[in-house]
């Protein structure tokens, strides 16, 4: 094969590794060596055998390549059958683990490069001994009868990349049990997903690993854009599977404050933010556990991020810390890896050595498909020397490719630098040469590409091409100009278009920050962070009109998307006194809030009415209170959601003149329906709901009188939901058709939604478990189609309760799922509708259905802590409560459950989440 000649063509790789090598060699020096001998000898052949060939050996493994997918799976087959068939002196068997998946792969010098490469070496890495691993590509162009392909599913391989699907290949001769493959899928973690394969930087991978192996705590430092969270990422990806209880990324770069840095820590590990000091709630569940923690972009919290990483590391001694920042935390023990830029070729000629020149092509391909680097050396090893071989530098120029020739954007770059360092191509410092790769991509823009990038910066989050037009649009730019000036931005790399249903875009971090500079040396920042306030301020107020209606789903899963907007929105309008604003902002973060969640919404609306200051208008007063007690409602402070509740409607009342403003009216029953809910759930007014009914009735009556049909079905949902346990269920679901007939009547998607949820509640204590079925999953459907994964979690606990009670037990492991699921998005277990209580019941009845009833009697303990502590079983499952705790009472003596019921009942709240996240 000629040495400048590439070839680019579907080829099937495989790859092998020996299971265990390093403890072999570190035992059996002498006899790995003749072993090994053997070992290559024997694939080769096998490989040769089946025309294929090999073209690499690293370490004890080999990776060979073939033409056909089924030449590969001979040959696989062949190579397991002979190594589990010796026996070498001194070491025994081989175990052999290998890997086959097809693709396009650039064939150059006898070698082979490309993703296609890298995954088929990922997939050898998730076997295990004896096991051949097959990716769906390869499975699908082998033509063979003679072999079993069993689906092991979709996995994430270590690279971050998209899901791979995986087939193990079976058949004479060759073992088929083997535990689960070793992929990210079942690595507990929140690593997120990669559009782009990871290339090179092996030996900078090495030493983390070596490092974290070493000690407990490493730091990757570097410039701005030389690949540290990259490098950290997979890093973490490669050692997920050592950490059981998780491989965790806390993403600093949103957080503006010190003290937001500990609550990033317990929303990347999925700790519900209690009224525990966030430091003392992520102490506490670290403590016993074993995790990796990347703690991502720390250099503007550094004192706040160093003392959150010394403390886990002092509480918890299985754990690791592997932070990215440009300078170093400064904690005891701290290892540090100075990230430089990638590579530089020696030469033009053999650039596949260059990590850079292959990430710079690698990137190019993705921009340009078909892009070749032959012929254009010289100009990409140039490119990669004047950007000093660092990462985002490349990819800026790679984006330029799909345009222009390497050669022109080689002298296009030249120029650009010796304008920014007065000619000196010596002297430039690595930060100076990022800024100056991304100043050179924005000198190559129109001034009105300039503009409009400069004004994204004031986006947190993404952004929509309808935001962009609201916040930027002016006399000289209209909607089509920014849709143009959008996609083009995006061609070049300075904005990234997301994958997803709704079409968003985002700017990178660094960009963005060089953006933001670029809008405050203009003079333009508040002007445009004023109208990023205002258009979501409009925004808000939009959707909380079209959630009543059949638009209700979209606007919520709108609205959670644009949440890290939201609260920029709301810094802005804190900083610049804008009280109205803030909190109408406030308002609707708490509206479009998730089910669960209720310490952020009440952070921003006591905020918000600070900076508002007090209001001589009775009638406002009133909105503000109801809207405080609401959110409150749903934590724990529920004795001050009733004064304040009760505080606003007495207002309501004395200025109760049948006026005719629907949106007063509005807000009048809410404020009613509202105070009885968090009464009810308080447990006030007995099983007879005595409070419960007059305040409902109430808020009917004024919402008839406004005719807002969504408050109308709201209320009579709400009157058959919490019924007096002696009413005739006739009488009961003719209130709920009635409630129906309203929600319908109105259009109210999200209203249809939860009268399903209501009404499954009230089937259940009823008795018919069919019923209650059918109407969960149908609620279940809603909340997913609204993008209320955190709601829907809570539904799938009642329908698995559902499930297990009509003799189902698989209902087990999705009410498993489930309670996981709503622990880690919500606030405790104060949420709406009792929550923990709700949890606790499931886990006592599966607990009992399996045949673990001390388990049973522990989670009913539980339930009586929850009760003293203001929160009661709810009324729909106290009777069943009722009866699996006469079972359990039955199957145990009574010294036994007395003793774990006690267990039960002497649990905090934090015992309590602990115990709900164990199998039952």
């Amino acid at each position: 094969m000629s040495s400048t000649l590439a070839v680019v063509a579907i080829t099937t790789f495989l790859f092998t590794d020996i299971q265990g090598s390093s403890r072999l060699w570190e035992e059996h020096e002498v006899a790995m060596r003749s072993a090994l001998v053997e070992h290559d000898r024997l694939i080769a052949r096998a490989v040769e055998v089946n025309r294929g060939r090999v073209f690499s050996h690293m370490g004890d493994g080999v990776a060979a390549a073939f033409e056909s997918a089924s030449d590969a799976f001979n040959a696989a087959a062949d190579i397991q059958r002979r190594l589990l068939a010796d026996e070498h002196p001194g070491v025994g068997r081989l175990r052999v683990r290998i890997g086959i998946h097809s693709g396009e792969a650039e064939e150059r010098a006898d070698d082979f490069f490309g993703p296609t490469v890298n995954r088929a070496a990922r997939i050898m890495s998730a076997a295990h001994g004896g096991q051949i691993l097959v990716s769906g590509v390869a499975a699908r162009l082998a033509d063979s009868d003679e072999f079993d392909l069993t689906d092991l599913g979709d996995h994430r391989l270590r690279d971050l990349g998209r899901p791979e699907r995986i087939h193990q290949l079976g058949g004479p001769g060759l073992p088929s049990e083997f535990p689960p493959i070793s992929t990210l899928t079942d690595a507990p973690n929140n690593l997120p997903a990669q559009l782009t394969s990871f290339v090179g930087r092996t030996e900078e991978l090495e030493q983390v690993m070596d490092l974290l192996g070493a000690g407990r705590m490493v730091t990757i430092t570097g410039v701005g854009g030389v690949g540290k969270t990259r490098v950290a990422l997979q890093a973490a990806a490669d050692l997920a599977p050592e950490y059981p209880d998780g491989t965790w990324l806390v993403a600093l770069a949103p957080v503006s404050e010190p003290e937001g840095v500990d609550s990033a820590f317990l929303d990347a590990l999925g700790v519900p933010q209690t009224d525990m000091d966030p430091r003392d709630a992520f102490l506490e569940y670290v403590r016993s556990r074993t995790v990796l923690l990347i703690v991502d972009n720390c250099e503007h919290l550094i004192d706040a991020s160093a003392d959150a990483a010394a403390a886990i590391l002092s509480v918890s001694p299985e754990s690791r810390v592997l932070a990215t920042s440009r300078e170093l935390l400064g904690v005891p023990g701290e290892a540090a890896l100075g990230l430089r830029s990638m590579s530089l070729p020696r030469e033009p000629r053999v650039w596949e050595e260059s990590d850079a020149v292959r990430l710079l092509v690698e990137r190019a391909r993705q921009a340009k498909p078909g892009f070749r680097a032959q012929g254009h050396e010289e100009a990409l090893a140039e490119i990669c020397r004047r950007l000093d071989g660092i990462p985002l530098a490349l990819e800026l120029a790679a984006a330029r490719l799909r345009s222009f020739s390497p050669e022109r954007v080689a002298g296009l770059l030249d120029e650009s630098f010796r304008l920014l360092t007065g000619g000196s191509r010596t002297a430039v410092p690595r930060q100076r040469t990022l800024e100056a790769a991304i100043e050179w991509s924005h000198r190559l823009l129109d001034e009105a590409e300039q503009q409009l990038f400069r004004k994204l910066s004031v986006f947190s989050g993404g952004f929509t091409v309808e935001s962009v037009a609201a916040v930027a649009a002016d006399d000289d730019l209209d909607v089509l100009d920014v849709l143009e000036l959008l996609s083009a931005l995006v061609d070049k790399s300075l904005v990234a278009a997301d994958e997803g249903e709704i079409e968003r875009f985002h700017l990178l971090e660094t960009i963005r920050q060089y953006a933001s500079a670029r809008l405050e040396a203009a003079g333009d920042v508040d002007i445009f962070r004023r109208r990023h306030a205002e258009h979501f301020r409009h925004l808000l107020a939009e959707a909380a009109e079209l959630r009543w209606g059949p638009e209700g789903p979209t606007v919520l899963r709108q609205m959670q998307i644009e949440r890290d907007n939201l609260r920029q929105a709301l810094t802005w309008a804190l900083e610049a006194g804008e009280g109205a604003t803030a909190l109408d902002l406030a308002t609707g973060f708490g509206r479009f809030s998730d089910f669960g969640r209720w310490s952020e919404p009440v952070m921003w609306y006591e905020r918000a009415l600070e900076v508002a200051g007090d209001t001589a208008n009775e009638i406002e007063r009133a909105v503000r209170l109801h809207r405080l007690a609401f959110m409150l409602g749903r934590g724990p402070d529920t004795d001050r959601a009733v004064r304040l509740a009760e505080e606003a409607i007495s207002i309501f009342e004395r200025n109760d003149e049948a006026p005719s403003d629907a949106a007063w009216l509005f807000e009048y029953a809410a404020a009613l329906l509202n105070l009885a809910v968090v009464k009810l759930y308080r447990g006030e007014g007995g099983e007879r709901n005595e409070h419960f009914r007059p305040l409902v009735f109430r808020a009917l009556e004024i919402a008839r009188r406004a005719n807002h049909r969504p408050m109308i079905a709201a209320c009579l949902g709400n009157l058959a939901h919490h019924v007096d346990p002696r009413a005739d269920p006739e009488e009961v679901r003719a209130l709920f058709d009635e409630a129906e007939a309203a929600a319908r009547d109105a259009e109210d998607a999200i209203g249809h939604q939860r009268l399903s949820w209501q009404r499954s509640r009230y089937e259940f204590f009823a008795g018919d478990l069919k019923a209650s079925l059918s109407h969960r999953r149908t609620a279940i459907d809603g909340a997913r189609e609204a993008g209320l994964d955190d709601f829907a979690a809570h539904l799938q606990v009642g329908a698995a309760l559902a499930e297990l009670e009509s003799g189902d037990t698989s209902g087990v492991e999705r009410m498993n799922d489930a309670i996981r699921d709503v622990l880690a998005t919500s606030d405790g277990l104060h949420g709406p509708g009792a929550a923990g209580q709700v949890m606790l019941v499931a886990r006592a009845t599966a607990a009992l259905r399996l045949g673990r009833p001390a388990r049973a009697a522990v989670a009913i303990g539980a339930t009586h802590a929850e009760s003293a502590r203001g929160v009661p079983v709810p009324w729909d499952l106290a009777p069943h409560l009722d009866r699996v705790t006469e079972e359990v009472r039955q199957a145990l003596s009574a010294d036994v459950f007395e003793a774990q019921w006690a267990q039960g009942e002497a649990m905090s709240r934090e015992e309590i989440m602990g115990f709900l996240g164990e199998r039952p």
